[in-house]
């Protein structure tokens, strides 16, 4: 199967892939929140489900530019993907969840700038993952760790969208950039922000080569087992950019049909992974010490009825402003965030 012919079809696995990428984020924080690590750790299933994030956003998201190479309607779309929700989690975690949660009385929590700053840093997406008075006994007391992300992603979507103003979203400056990147992690590394980079721009790249892209398991499988390899290494980026574009393809394209019964509730990937935090914190703040096991099996149906809300009554609509003509029709890609 040629990547060309099936790359612009609705009909793949993205949603589900990207359902997987927030569960693995979920469960890599069950372990850090309950004061735990993980079996694989360094290198944890929260960065793998970051990184599957930024690969799948960096594809659409160029996809969704050249379909529709207008800078104004593209980052329109990222916003309306981004901030409804964003927002929505902000003001529920720091005006439900910490004032349930704070060491202060609800009214003098409200009455403190703390919220107030909570909210308009992250919503402005300056991360701000701590209110002080919110959590203060729990292993770690980040009200919610996930959004550093965020700012990383949409700065992804501008640097895009400003290189496809310039008419320079194409084969030849996209892929030595991603090249470059690649060389780079493997001389001296990268950290956290620029590993996120690096997934966002092999993700780009590989849609842009998509006529030379057979898709085989044969190839797959021997990508996977470099990628697994590398995974605790020096090389675990450089690794990632080559293997996981191809895997995430295989996936989305290669898988049965049947498998999207799982994301049949909508696109609430992104809600589960701005969600998923501040639930989990609750309840170790509630229950106390807990397995990262048990932390896990409470929070998924928790986060998942938020998630599903978040995405009916939060995104969808605003999404849905497009499909009434307010912007050029182009290809909408999910981006998530995405990280641990």
């Amino acid at each position: 199967m040629n990547l060309s012919a099936v790359s612009e079809s609705r009909d793949n696995n993205f949603d589900v892939l990207r359902l997987a990428a927030a569960a693995l984020v979920l469960a890599s924080h069950s372990f850090a929140l309950t004061g735990r690590h993980e079996p694989l750790a360094p290198h944890t299933l929260g960065t793998v489900g970051v990184e599957i994030f930024f690969v799948i956003s960096g594809f659409l998201v160029t996809r969704s530019w050249v379909g529709d190479p207008s800078f104004r309607a593209f980052i329109g779309k990222r916003i309306r993907r981004i901030f409804p929700g964003l927002i929505a989690a902000v003001l529920a975690t720091g005006l439900v969840f910490g004032a349930i949660y704070s060491t202060s009385s609800p009214g003098r929590y409200l009455a403190s700038p703390d919220p107030w700053t909570y909210i308009a840093s992250n919503v402005l997406l300056f991360p701000r993952t701590m209110i002080s008075t919110v959590y203060t006994t729990n292993p770690h007391a980040a009200a919610n760790g996930s959004l550093w992300t965020l700012p990383i992603e949409f700065r992804a979507y501008l640097l895009l969208g400003l290189l496809g103003a310039g008419a320079l979203v194409r084969r030849w400056t996209i892929v030595p950039i991603a090249a470059c990147i690649f060389g780079y992690s493997v001389i001296a590394g990268l950290g956290s922000s620029g590993r996120l980079f690096a997934m966002f721009a092999a993700g780009s790249s590989f849609y842009l080569l998509r006529e030379l892209v057979v898709l085989r398991v044969d190839i797959a499988v021997g990508l996977f087992a470099i990628w697994v390899l590398a995974f605790s290494t020096t090389l675990s980026i450089a690794a990632g950019m080559l293997a996981l574009p191809y895997l995430v393809a295989m996936f989305a394209y290669r898988t049965p049909r049947s498998l999207r019964r799982l994301a049949a509730r909508g696109d609430i990937s992104y809600g589960i992974y701005i969600y998923a935090f501040p639930v989990q914190q609750s309840i170790v703040a509630t229950l106390g010490t807990i397995s990262p096991f048990v932390l896990a099996l409470i929070a998924t149906p928790l986060v998942w009825v938020l998630a599903v809300i978040s995405w009916r009554f939060v995104e969808q609509p605003f999404l849905r402003r497009r499909r009434a003509g307010i912007e050029p029709s182009g290809v909408l890609a999910s981006p998530q965030p995405h990280q641990v």
